[in-house]
């Protein structure tokens, strides 16, 4: 289904029209859809807005509910590339490492 829905959006994402595919994104907002999220993520990411990275998250969490920082990275991963990825492994560990010592 996410192909029909939002095979606008992803025609304009795959030929480069970042700025259009977000308008379109933007003009039929689908919030609790983690397709709709991850489409999101991927042209803001390309249009440099870090909002991006954090759509990507959202997507990441709302697909399988409860998601490992590993997930997530991978999720990241995915549409960001692999620096963004090491980026939110830190953040993981981060969490992780506070978590366990109470913070």
């Amino acid at each position: 289904m996410e192909r029909v829905r939002f095979s606008r959006p992803r025609r304009a994402l795959h030929a480069g029209r970042y700025r259009r595919a977000l308008a379109e994104l933007l003009a039929r907002p689908e919030p609790d859809d983690p397709s709709w999220w991850r489409l999101l993520a991927w042209a803001r990411w390309h249009l440099g807005d870090p909002e991006g990275i954090r759509d990507a998250e959202r997507a990441a969490r709302m697909a399988s509910g409860s998601v490992s920082g590993s997930a997530v990275t991978l999720a990241i991963t995915g549409i960001c590339g692999a620096a963004i990825g090491v980026v939110s492994i830190a953040s993981a560990s981060a969490s992780a490492a506070g978590a366990i010592s109470g913070e």
